[in-house]
C-alpha cells in the first residue's frame, strides 16, 4: 500500500507539471518556438499518466478490499484456533467433535493463501503497468522548460478550487445547467468523457483536463458534461453538437482516447 501511495504521488506530480507546461505551450505565446513534435509528446504523455493513475486507483481499491478480507480472516483464524484449543484441552476428543473445527481452520487458512495470491498478482500488474510509463523519461522537458518558466503548477484540486469562483452565464446557452445543490446526489451524476473537459479535449487535440462540477453540469440531449472553467462551459453550452462531434472525431483518430473517456462508464457497468 505504501509503494502504491508513493507511486500515485509521483505520477500525480509529474502529470500536474506536464499539464501546466502543455497549457503554457498551447494557450500562450510561449509555445511559438516549440516544435509540434515536442508538444505532441507532452500531450500524449499526459494521457499516459492519466491512464496510469486510473489503473492505480482501481488497483489501490482492490488492494484495500483484499487487506480488509485478510484482517477479517486473521481474526477468524485466531478465534477458530482458540476454540480448537479449548475443545481439545489436555485430553483426547472424539474425531466427530473436532473434525468440523479443523475443517473451518483449513478453510480460513486457504482463504488467507488466496488473498496472498491476489496481492501478488496486483503487485505484478502494477509493475507491468508502470513499465509502460518509461517513455516519460524521453520527454524533451530540458529544452522546453526554458520556454515555459516560470511554471505555475496546480494540482487538479487546486485548479478546481481556483475556477470554482467563476459563474456560468446560463442565459446564452443551448444546454440546461444543473447547479450544485439543485438535485439529489449531485456529486454522483454520471457525466460523459469520464469527467474530462470536452472543450479542452478539442482545443488541445486530446488534452485531458478534468472538468469542474462545482461550476455546474451541462445537460444536452439527455447526457451530462462538465467543463474545466466557466468560459469553457459557455463555449460548450453555446454549440454542444460542435464539440461532441469534434470529440467523436478525435476518438476516431486516436483510439487510445476511447478507453480513457469511457473508463467511468465501463466501471459503472461492472459494479
Amino acid at each position: 500500500t505504501k509503494n502504491l501511495t508513493n507511486l500515485v504521488s509521483y505520477a500525480r506530480e509529474k502529470g500536474f507539471k506536464l499539464t501546466a507546461a502543455f497549457e503554457k505551450l498551447v494557450y500562450t505565446d510561449a509555445g511559438m518556438d516549440a516544435a509540434n513534435k515536442d508538444i505532441d509528446q507532452i500531450r500524449w504523455s499526459i494521457a499516459n499518466i492519466r491512464q496510469f493513475l486510473y489503473y492505480l486507483e482501481r488497483i489501490s481499491f482492490d488492494v484495500q478490499q483484499s487487506s480488509e478480507r485478510i484482517s477479517q480472516l486473521d481474526q477468524r483464524l485466531l478465534s477458530q484456533l482458540a476454540e480448537l484449543q479449548s475443545t481439545i484441552g489436555d485430553s483426547a476428543q472424539p474425531w466427530a467433535s473436532v473434525c468440523p473445527l479443523f475443517t473451518s481452520v483449513a478453510a480460513t487458512w486457504s482463504g488467507l493463501q488466496d488473498e496472498m495470491v491476489v496481492l501478488s498478482n496486483l503487485n505484478s500488474l502494477t509493475q507491468t503497468i508502470h513499465s509502460h510509463t518509461r517513455c516519460l523519461h524521453k520527454l524533451p522537458l530540458s529544452r522546453l522548460l526554458p520556454l515555459v518558466e516560470p511554471l505555475a503548477v496546480l494540482t487538479d484540486e487546486q485548479r478546481i478550487e481556483m475556477y470554482s469562483r467563476e459563474d456560468i452565464d446560463s442565459n446564452k446557452l443551448q444546454c440546461d445547467v444543473i447547479f450544485p445543490g439543485t438535485v439529489d446526489r449531485y456529486d454522483r451524476l454520471q457525466v460523459e468523457y469520464n469527467g474530462f473537459c470536452p472543450v479542452a479535449l478539442l482545443s488541445g487535440g486530446g488534452f485531458l483536463l478534468p472538468g469542474n462540477n462545482k461550476l455546474g453540469t451541462l445537460r444536452w440531449k439527455g447526457k451530462l458534461y462538465i467543463c474545466s472553467t466557466a468560459d469553457r462551459a459557455e463555449q460548450f453550452g453555446s454549440e454542444p453538437d460542435l464539440f461532441i462531434q469534434g470529440v467523436r472525431g478525435l476518438v476516431h483518430r486516436h483510439s487510445v482516447m476511447e478507453q480513457l473517456l469511457t473508463a467511468e462508464e465501463d466501471q459503472a457497468l461492472h459494479q
